[in-house]
């Protein structure tokens, strides 16, 4: 375990059960695992999953459920997809490959076994529990990140040509209405009223206003967590990994241990009281309590982690192949020491 102080840096910037009928296979799983210092910090890894990357996850009462697909081989000139949903039910995972002709970037829920997933040319889908409706509208964004509780959000943006951002919000009606356009930068995600992306943050108020708190040094940031108005953390950056922590008055950067990886964070996620976890390029799993740094050294995977998330009390992060053209495997990891060896059976949600 690499625990290691905080030191101040500049950082810059990059439900359903499955079919009876289905076959089963591997997908050319490989299993690692790693244990360090005195105090553990273990996790382990299943790679080459068949099907595209896993680009987040949502825990529900039903089991959990991913999101990802295929990506583009040449981004901003092809598309990706297709899209792909997982879930993980009953120590098997699930894998639809036909959900969307579209990659799918997020999944967001309140709690129950229905969702919402965004993703590339303006694809929203909505998940009742029992079917998918097509809910996309036409944009050129794709929507990298939404809030499934209500007002219900969807943002995004153009990175490879206007480089600006969209902000949509599904009205009582199912319609979906741009609410903002042409903003300074993508947004990538949102979590509660935080909204960040490409050297932007922004609050987004009850009246749909929003208020700015752009973080320094025009900062990439990929991922937001608001546990409290006066503690909210993002991460971000591709050359170098990006922390920040807003205090409720401006941000303070905080050191990422080098040990835990040199690459852009993708993903975070925390919760009031707890520790924050991380997810990033080249195998990036970490968590920081406040004051250190815990990672695994050195990483059991060098796949590229997007997203970290809880379900049942444990942490998990999901990525893949994602700076391979056209990406399309995926690999999960899970906190803790137990073998991670799931099934993968083709089903049909």
């Amino acid at each position: 375990m690499t625990r290691t102080p905080t030191m101040v840096l500049v950082l810059a910037a990059c439900l359903a059960a499955c079919g009876d009928d289905a076959s089963a296979d591997t997908d050319g799983v490989t299993e690692t695992a790693a244990e360090t210092g005195d105090e553990e910090f273990v996790s382990v890894v299943q790679e080459g999953i068949a099907g595209g990357v896993v680009l987040s996850g949502y825990s529900h009462s039903g089991g959990m459920t991913m999101v990802g697909g295929r990506l583009s081989s040449a981004p901003g000139v092809d598309a990706g997809g297709p899209g792909t949903v997982y879930w993980l039910q009953d120590g098997q995972l699930c894998r639809h490959s036909d959900v969307s002709d579209q990659t799918l970037w997020w999944i967001d829920g309140t709690g129950d076994d229905s969702w919402f997933a965004v993703g590339e040319a303006g694809t929203i889908l909505r998940y009742d529990g029992q079917t998918v409706h097509d809910e996309s509208v036409q944009t050129d964004a794709i929507f990298y990140g939404m809030r499934a509780s209500e007002p219900i959000i969807a943002v995004g943006g153009d990175p490879f040509g206007t480089q600006q951002g969209e902000i949509w919000q599904r009205e009582d009606d199912g319609s979906w209405t741009r609410i903002h356009e042409e903003l300074a930068g993508v947004a990538f995600k949102i979590h509660e009223d935080w909204i960040v992306g490409t050297g932007v943050a922004w609050q987004l108020m009850p009246d749909g206003s929003l208020v700015e708190h752009f973080p320094p040094n025009n900062a990439r940031l990929l991922t937001v967590q608001r546990r409290a108005e006066d503690d909210v953390w993002a991460v971000g950056g591709a050359a170098a990994p990006i922390v920040l922590h807003w205090d409720g008055s401006e941000w303070e950067e905080i050191a990422y241990a080098a040990a835990c990886g040199n690459g852009g964070l993708n993903g975070v996620w925390t919760e009031p009281g707890g520790d924050v976890w991380v997810a990033g390029f080249f195998g990036a799993m970490a968590r920081y309590d406040g004051v250190q740094w815990d990672c695994n050294t050195p990483p059991v995977t060098f796949e590229h982690l997007h997203a970290t998330w809880r379900h049942e009390g444990q942490q998990w992060w999901g990525g893949g192949a994602l700076l391979s053209a056209g990406g399309e495997t995926a690999v999960l990891g899970r906190f803790g020491a137990d073998p991670l060896d799931l099934t993968v059976v083709d089903c049909e949600l």
